[in-house]
């Protein structure tokens, strides 16, 4: 809802840089959620948002999302991506990137998001 402080204080700063903003319900966000026909994309690949502001609920709907395409793929695929996530996060703490990461595994995840998402805002 738009009475949550954290997307008053975005969408006031976004207004006052002059950015574009784009809305999305959660039942519609991603091309597997619940209320969007098989075959048709969520607001997310046509808004294709660099700056996403989301509630921990969203954040939470999208990484069972993803977790649960890992798991059609098999429980070692499953494992792999949570080494990997936790690898990637545990060098994001020290300072460092993982440009080899971003590349395969994550770039799949950030499609899934619109293609374009640099940051995610909770």
């Amino acid at each position: 809802p738009l009475a949550h402080v954290l997307e008053l204080l975005a969408e006031s700063s976004c207004l006052f840089y002059g950015i574009k903003i784009g809305y999305s319900s959660s039942l519609t966000l991603t091309s597997k959620s619940s209320k969007v026909k098989a075959g048709c994309k969520g607001d997310a690949n046509y808004l294709q948002p660099t700056l996403m502001c989301a509630v921990p609920l969203i954040l939470e709907r999208i990484y069972k999302s993803v977790v649960d395409t890992m798991k059609r793929h098999g429980w070692f695929a499953e494992e792999l991506f949570h080494y990997l996530v936790s690898y990637k996060m545990k060098w994001q703490d020290r300072g460092f990137d993982t440009p080899l990461l971003n590349k395969t595994l994550f770039r799949k995840i950030r499609y899934f998001l619109g293609g374009r998402v640099r940051l995610l805002l909770s």
